[in-house]
């Protein structure tokens, strides 16, 4: 809508202001914290130990998904709260962005940590112990071929 018929309904209604936020929020949220889960749950099946190999199951990965879609959906409430239709004082536009300093601090600076940071570092870590375990695991599995 807004490139085909240049119409920016953020800027017409406070619904789909609020809502557009909400979404956009909580579907990339969601998708880095599946990316994290995935790198965790690669961590898990691979390490030499079994007890943490058994936390690597259909049922603790539902559970899992469901507690962070819950999450992230609480996550967006501020969103649904504090983000409005504002005026500019001098130059008279209208805009969708938050009325609240302080929120407005947190979705500039602080929601970056979680959306940027976070995954990354997580992933990375996950991934390259994740690495170590099928590395050690080539070298357990060598001197039993040999012996055969």
């Amino acid at each position: 809508m807004i490139s085909g018929f240049k119409l920016d309904w953020t800027l017409i209604s406070p619904v789909y202001c609020k809502l557009r936020w909400y979404g956009l929020q909580f579907g990339v949220l969601t998708s880095f914290a599946c990316t994290c889960l995935a790198a965790i749950d690669q961590y898990m099946c691979t390490n030499a130990r079994l007890e943490w190999g058994q936390w690597s199951t259909a049922d603790v990965a539902h559970r899992l998904i469901i507690i962070m879609t819950i999450t992230c959906l609480l996550h967006g409430v501020p969103y649904l709260i504090y983000f409005n239709l504002v005026r500019a004082p001098i130059a008279g536009e209208i805009s969708c962005t938050s009325d609240n300093l302080a929120f407005r601090q947190y979705h500039t600076y602080g929601y970056l940590i979680i959306l940027a940071d976070a995954p990354l570092i997580m992933t990375c870590i996950f991934g390259l112990l994740a690495h170590n375990n099928v590395h050690q695991l080539a070298h357990r599995t060598v001197p039993l071929v040999n012996v055969l």
